[in-house]
C-alpha cells in the first residue's frame, strides 16, 4: 500500500536473519527498482542524500542465524 503514496521515493528493508539490505526506488518514470546489498556493500540512500555500509548497519548486532537468540 505504501508504494501508492505519490510522495514516497524510496524505502529500505533491513534483514533480521541475515546481513541483507534491500533498497526500493521509484524512478522518474514512476517505476520501482530493487537493489539488493550484502556484507561489505555501501548503500546510497538518495532520497535523504546519505550513504552507509551494510557492516555499519549491523555493527554490534547478533543475528539469530549466528546462534544468538
Amino acid at each position: 500500500m505504501y508504494r501508492r503514496l505519490e510522495s514516497l521515493r524510496e524505502y529500505v528493508l533491513v534483514g533480521s536473519e541475515a546481513k541483507t539490505v534491500e533498497v526500493f526506488r521509484r524512478g522518474e518514470d514512476g517505476v520501482w527498482s530493487f537493489v539488493p546489498y550484502g556484507e561489505g556493500d555501501e548503500i546510497a540512500i538518495t532520497s535523504v542524500d546519505i550513504s552507509i555500509s551494510v557492516d555499519a548497519i549491523y555493527e554490534d548486532v547478533l543475528l539469530a542465524s549466528s546462534g544468538a537468540l
